[in-house]
């Protein structure tokens, strides 16, 4: 998360790693998923779904 945000980046964060999600938030993370399952089914409207629709 901090080198993201030194360098200006968004950053997405999974919650499988062990880290919790107010851990993870607290850290600056700008969207937090349960693991990568969670992230697929939500992916449309993730950062990343952002992105890549331009």
């Amino acid at each position: 998360m901090q080198a993201a945000r030194r360098a200006g980046l968004p950053c997405i964060a999974l919650t499988c790693g062990g880290i919790s999600r107010a851990e993870l938030e607290q850290a600056g993370a700008d969207e937090v998923y349960d693991d990568p399952a969670d992230l697929l089914a939500r992916l449309e409207d993730s950062l990343v779904g952002k992105v890549a629709r331009g």
